[in-house]
């Protein structure tokens, strides 16, 4: 008993398949599956990003009209004094 054939997995399976019949590369059906799970993986990344880049340009959206509002404030409130001609 060699030591590949201790781990008969299906990766030094194929292995010793290759060395044995000198074949190369993959076959059409697993190119497939690698083609179709790649396809999987990158439809459920796209949907985590996009919900993710919604919910951080509304907490920007919200920063800024903080930023505004705290800006506008000491102009309004010293418009106000004025019209109530307390300067």
């Amino acid at each position: 008993m060699t030591r590949i054939s201790q781990f008969s997995g299906w990766h030094f399976g194929r292995l010793t398949h290759l060395v044995r019949h000198g074949a190369s590369g993959y076959s059409l059906t697993e190119m497939v599956w690698v083609i179709a799970l790649m396809g999987v993986l990158c439809s459920i990344a796209i949907t985590q990003v996009g919900g993710t880049m919604g919910v951080s340009k509304d907490a920007v959206a919200r920063e800024k009209l903080e930023m505004l509002n705290r800006a506008c404030m000491p102009s309004l409130s010293a418009q106000d004094t004025r019209s109530q001609g307390l300067l």
